[in-house]
């Protein structure tokens, strides 16, 4: 018994003891079965008469083990035939019933010991159909499992009543396995059906009919079966193979319509799916380069705008924030070079008209001069560049204008114009100055110097000219 499983050990204990049991309960049955087999008594007594008297002790005690032998054989096969083992294990009932037919023979020809050996045999075989009734059990099951799977109506029924006679009377996980697919059975037929239906959508390629089926059978069929089952899951990977070509089809016909929002959410949805990510990738890299045209396409036309309007300050700017966004841009490069000479230039302008005043003379002067030459030789001249230098030209001509500036003083104040003259006394006195800013002092012995500052307009006066006063301060 060391080869059985805790269970089967059992079994064959309460089976030897059903089979006590049957033996002391039931005589009839050895008797009739020893009836059967009884020698008759006039060829038993001529056998019995030539032996010698040990011959004939080991003869009895051959036919006296054989019936007992006999009787067991009797209480297990009562035991063994509500089981129907022809069913389940044909071949060895078959030589199980030969070997009891020929020990039979032979003790009907007083063979005693051939019989005890035949019967041994026959004895031993039917323990085994016994034995092997847990794993032919696990076997029609593990059988009608399969059966079930594959909608064999036929031989899963003969499965399932096979292993009803091999269950044993006490709860089990078989008995469990047992009612589950006699529960299931009824729904074979329909579930069977059901997948053939949506196979059939499928392989023509009609999707949302074979879901819709799909979903109205889940309430009829088994929908754990292994069958529906792989078909749901074919139709899952159909259903998400069209979305995802679906999703990548909307994607490129957004690019093309340029709208790359719902170019992106396209693509985004297709690589959701896990079926091509490649391909989803890809979309969604041409989405991002579309996006990263359409800002160098908006910044270069933004750029242009500036350029158009001479407002080189911003182009510059826009130019910088382009090398920003897509580095190495060889046109933006060129053009930012330019923009940035032509906003160098317009701040020179700046600075020049910012303090016209000193456009009458020296280095300011000089360099104003020298903007109008470089910009006439400028080969695109806008709006903005000629109203600038006919605007720093009238500058330079109003700056080199005398303006006529009176001065005023009492006769005893010593007069000195810084940067012009030493003017010396004087009640009053006209001279044409240049525009620009000035600075008289007016010195006395015993009096405190007076510096007055006063500006020569670019403007000619419209009225009266300019009169400054020019005197002593306080006596010291």
């Amino acid at each position: 018994m060391n080869g059985l499983t805790a269970r089967q050990q059992r079994w064959l204990i309460a089976l030897g003891l059903l089979l006590v049991g049957l033996l002391l309960a039931s005589p009839a049955l050895r008797e009739q079965r020893l009836t059967a087999i009884e020698p008759q008594s006039s060829a038993q007594a001529t056998v019995t008469a030539a032996l010698t008297a040990s011959q004939r002790a080991a003869l009895a005690r051959d036919r006296q083990l054989a019936q007992t032998v006999v009787a067991e054989i009797a209480v297990a096969d009562a035991a063994l035939q509500p089981r129907q083992p022809e069913r389940w294990a044909a071949a060895d009932y078959r030589r199980y019933r030969n070997q009891l037919m020929l020990a039979d023979n032979h003790h009907a020809a007083s063979d005693f010991s051939a019989a005890l050996a035949g019967y041994r045999a026959a004895l031993e075989t039917l323990n085994g159909l016994a034995a092997q009734r847990p794993t032919e059990l696990g076997e029609q099951l593990a059988a009608a499992q399969n059966h079930y799977r594959t909608f064999a109506a036929g031989p899963l029924e003969q499965s399932l009543a096979i292993a009803a006679l091999l269950l044993a009377e006490e709860p089990s996980q078989q008995a469990e396995q047992l009612a589950e697919l006699r529960r299931l059975q009824p729904l074979l037929a329909v579930t069977e059906q059901a997948v053939a239906s949506v196979g059939r959508l499928l392989e023509r390629g009609q999707l949302d009919a074979a879901e819709q089926a799909l979903q109205a059978a889940q309430r009829d069929v088994d929908r754990d079966h292994p069958a529906l089952r792989q078909t749901a899951e074919q139709l899952a990977r159909q259903l998400a193979a069209r979305n995802h070509q679906q999703a990548l089809d909307n994607g490129y016909a957004a690019i093309a319509r340029g709208a790359l929002e719902q170019a992106e959410q396209a693509f985004n949805t297709a690589q959701a799916l896990a079926i091509d990510g490649d391909a989803a990738t890809d979309g969604l890299a041409m989405v991002a380069n579309q996006r990263r045209q359409r800002t160098i396409d908006a910044l270069l036309a933004e750029a242009e705008h500036y350029e158009r309007a001479e407002r080189w300050a911003q182009a510059v700017a826009t130019y910088q924030q382009l090398q920003r966004s897509a580095p190495g841009l060889l046109e933006a490069q060129a053009r930012l070079l330019s923009s940035g000479a032509r906003a160098e230039f317009d701040q020179q302008w700046q600075q020049l008209v910012a303090a016209p005043l000193q456009l009458g003379r020296g280095e300011p002067r000089r360099s104003a001069e020298q903007w109008l030459t470089d910009a006439g030789a400028l080969a695109a001249a806008g709006p903005r560049l000629t109203e600038q230098a006919e605007r720093l030209t009238a500058l330079l001509e109003s700056a080199a204008q005398a303006r006529p500036v009176t001065l005023l003083s009492d006769g005893e104040t010593d007069v000195t114009l810084f940067r012009v003259a030493k003017l010396g006394r004087f009640d009053r006195q006209q001279l044409d100055l240049l525009p620009g800013h000035y600075t008289a002092l007016g010195s006395c012995r015993g009096r405190r110097d007076n510096q007055v500052s006063f500006e020569v307009a670019l403007e000619p006066a419209i009225q009266a000219p300019l009169q400054v006063e020019v005197v002593c301060g306080q006596p010291l």
